[in-house]
């Protein structure tokens, strides 16, 4: 399989995997989705130009969006669901507040009131987006704090015992 890295690069992907990579559902194994693989290293094959040699199938997963809206969501993430000095940031409005009402679908976005959400929700994509954000392991990707973190973490993401960024949704930081 070849992948393109965030540079557009384009890399080749080999699986080295009990199965041989049919272990990612066919329906996810499209053009434009994003493949995310855990501890990726590039190896030097003698068949092959370098690329990535993937031998643990809890190491990847895809998420059917481009890297690009992947990008974009994350940013997104993390503008309106940290809490910076008691405030967090209206998604509908962006004005900064201490006291909003969180998305009751994917709790990462906030809002004023009834009318930013709706704003949100329809001028500004979040209808898509929380349709994305029902991923339990997307949303573990944009809480966990991968300065500070130490262990393995693997799919399904246990965010619960992983280091996640202060302000995040949920958040608790280990003793």
């Amino acid at each position: 399989m070849d992948i393109q890295d965030v540079d557009g690069k384009t890399v080749p992907l080999f699986f080295y995997t009990e199965g041989r990579g049919r272990e990612l559902a066919p329906s996810l194994v499209q053009k434009g989705y994003t493949v995310a693989i855990l501890y990726a290293q590039h190896h030097a094959f003698l068949f092959s130009n370098p690329g990535i040699r993937h031998e643990k199938p809890s190491n990847i997963k895809i998420f059917p969006l481009s890297l690009n809206k992947l990008l974009s969501l994350s940013d997104g993430v993390q503008k309106f669901s940290v809490e910076f000095n008691g405030t967090r940031t209206c998604h509908g409005c962006d004005k900064k507040a201490a006291s909003l009402d969180k998305c009751g679908r994917c709790s990462l976005f906030w809002y004023c009131n009834k009318d930013c959400q709706s704003v949100g929700w329809n001028e500004k994509g979040h209808k898509a987006d929380c349709k994305h954000l029902k991923d339990a392991d997307l949303k573990g990707l944009f809480s966990l704090d991968w300065d500070k973190f130490e262990g393995h973490v693997g799919f399904p993401l246990n965010t619960t015992r992983a280091w996640k960024r202060p302000g995040y949704v949920g958040a608790t930081n280990p003793l």
